[in-house]
């Protein structure tokens, strides 16, 4: 995995004021979010389920226990008697084929379950990460990512150390923009991100020159962005990272009601809270993926098109603003139409699937 540092942190990035700018590469931001969130996972699936401690899967399983028993009970009430008055032996056993599926993934802290989700969530988190080695044009997305993010880190580290130049003018402004310790940072600053990216920065590099060959005929406007379009690009960075971390919390979320939903699968309805739980759970995997394939795609065609300069704050909005809200449409209405799919067929699948049982359990029963 790439490891892009915080460009603030930079040796000589706080030459000239706060330089408050902590662009995170995307790539990063997606990677470490996921990271962050692993613990989480483990702790409170895997160790809880393992170990049985008192710990919210512990809780959620018991509760679920409790759900499947009531179903149970509502079950055999409700199909029962109506089982009983046919003398049909076969329906009761093929009753009673969820009740032991569901008993069977709850039983020992639903351990089985824990390790089922995390084994989903395991198989999605590989492919994710296959998705951006995917090349275009002999660059990778996890690379063109890198390429794009890492120089308008760059870029905003720069115009951080000579934003105390805007305000000044003749040689002020002259001796300001000349200092030779503002000029070692921009130097460090471009080698630091090179040395990340493991390759070089060409739009990084073009910017850098400009600023150390401004001379005398100054225009700052023409290197330092407005204060303001770069609080906005600061904002458009955090709500990315919002996205991320709040999409993450929707699949831990999803993944703690798995025990619920398997145990209201007993009742007899006409599709399984299960089969929807499954299809909710992977969109949200779906929309991760379809994210990372966007912003992979859109970086790439920047890297290629070497249009970098001029994405400092279209690549942001794109990113945090238009790549959500695309992936959010089309993963949710994927999710839609498979549960429609499913729940239009899955009378037939399971009338199916239990005359099938019946009729086993029939043959069974005639040779003994």
């Amino acid at each position: 995995m790439l490891t892009v540092a915080l460009l603030a942190q930079l040796p000589g990035s706080n030459q000239a004021g706060t330089a408050e700018n902590t662009i995170i590469n995307t790539l990063e931001l997606s990677r470490a979010t996921t990271s962050a969130w692993d613990q989480a996972w483990q702790s409170i699936l895997r160790t809880s389920a393992a170990s049985g401690e008192v710990g919210l899967w512990f809780a959620l399983v018991r509760f679920a226990l409790t759900l499947g028993a009531i179903s149970i009970l509502f079950l055999a009430l409700k199909e029962g008697k109506e089982i009983l008055a046919r003398q049909s032996w076969s329906d009761l056993v093929t009753m009673f084929v969820y009740p032991l599926v569901v008993l069977f993934f709850l039983s020992g802290n639903g351990q089985l379950l824990a390790n089922t989700v995390l084994l989903i969530r395991q198989v999605a988190t590989v492919q994710i990460r296959e998705v951006l080695e995917i090349q275009i044009g002999g660059l990778s997305f996890n690379q063109a990512i890198a390429n794009v993010a890492l120089s308008q880190a760059g870029r905003s580290q720069i115009e951080a150390i000579y934003l105390e130049c805007r305000d000044k003018t003749g040689d002020a402004l002259i001796a300001c923009w000349n200092d030779p310790a503002k000029r070692e940072a921009v130097e460090r600053i471009v080698s630091a991100a090179e040395q990340a990216n493991q390759g070089t920065l060409n739009s990084l590099q073009r910017f850098a020159q400009a600023i150390l060959n401004g001379g005398e005929g100054i225009n700052v406007a023409e290197f330092i962005t407005v204060p303001l379009l770069k609080l906005v690009e600061t904002l458009l960075w955090a709500l990315t990272w919002a996205f991320l971390n709040a999409l993450e919390a929707a699949l831990l979320l999803t993944a703690l009601f798995a025990p619920i939903a398997m145990a209201l699968s007993v009742l007899p309805l006409g599709s399984k809270p299960i089969w929807a739980w499954g299809i909710g759970f992977m969109s949200l995997f779906g929309m991760q993926l379809g994210w990372n394939l966007l912003v992979g795609l859109v970086a790439s065609i920047l890297v290629i098109a070497d249009a970098q300069a001029i994405s400092d704050l279209a690549f942001p909005v794109f990113i945090a603003i238009f790549a959500p809200v695309l992936v959010t449409f089309v993963s949710g209405g994927g999710g839609i139409a498979l549960y429609n799919a499913l729940n239009n067929s899955g009378g037939a699948v399971f009338n199916g699937l239990s005359n099938l049982t019946g009729a086993v359990t029939s043959l069974v029963i005639r040779r003994m």
